[in-house]
């Protein structure tokens, strides 16, 4: 009788016995980034034409306007590789007259982006964008080497990432482990997070032809430490 319920005994515990230890993690952003040179200006044209009747008339006039601007871009040289366009949309919107009455109109958008890979010719095209008529651009620096950093801001975020892991684990007493995952980060560690910028002036200012400016890259990574 006794042996029965010992072993009834055993086969009870047996799952504590068995079961396998949870482990402990502790999730981490790793953040890095890196500055590389500014050589190449993005411009983008805003396309826009309304008309007060119908949406073709608007449709008319936006097209008229984008073979104008190809010819210009053709005239300049550029290669169209290094144009990039959205499809034409069309709205129907209102706006207060002077009477404060509604009144409907047609609109017609589209974006047009224009990469220059010379810097210096920047401010010639600019202008003669601007005189052809094409005054809503919008400009932004960009790299040719915006690609080529992966490993090194890789490297980077998980550094950071266990040194913030260590600060954690030694100031409540624990020990890091292995890391058991990386990932992108959905969003950035608010406690450690780095202030992030994306075009930097290299000297206080000047002209972009004589003063080099740098871009940065940033990265954000999820990783997660085991914590004995």
């Amino acid at each position: 009788m006794m042996k029965s319920l010992a072993f009834v005994s055993l086969l009870l515990l047996s799952p504590m016995l068995f079961a396998q230890k949870v482990e402990e993690k502790i999730h981490i952003t790793g953040e890095a980034e890196i500055e590389i040179p500014a050589d190449q200006v993005l411009l983008t044209v805003h396309l826009q034409y309304k008309d007060y009747e119908n949406v073709q008339t608007a449709f008319n006039a936006h097209k008229a306007a984008e073979q104008k601007l190809v010819k210009l871009v053709k005239d300049l040289k550029i290669s169209g590789s290094d144009v990039q366009y959205s499809l034409i949309s069309f709205n129907r919107q209102q706006e207060y007259t002077a009477t404060s009455s509604l009144r409907e109109y047609f609109v017609t958008t589209q974006t047009v982006n224009i990469l220059l890979k010379d810097l210096k010719s920047y401010p010639d095209i600019l202008i003669k964008l601007v005189n052809s008529g094409f005054t809503n651009v919008s400009t932004g620096f960009t790299s040719s080497k915006g690609k080529d950093f992966p490993e090194e801001l890789l490297t980077k975020a998980v550094e950071q990432a266990r040194k913030k892991a260590e600060v954690i684990a030694k100031a409540s007493g624990r020990k890091l482990g292995k890391v058991t995952y990386v990932g992108d980060a959905a969003k950035s560690d608010p406690i450690f997070r780095a202030e992030m910028t994306y075009a930097k002036v290299a000297d206080s200012g000047g002209f972009i032809s004589e003063y080099p400016q740098t871009i940065k890259k940033s990265l954000s990574l999820e990783v997660i430490f085991e914590l004995y």
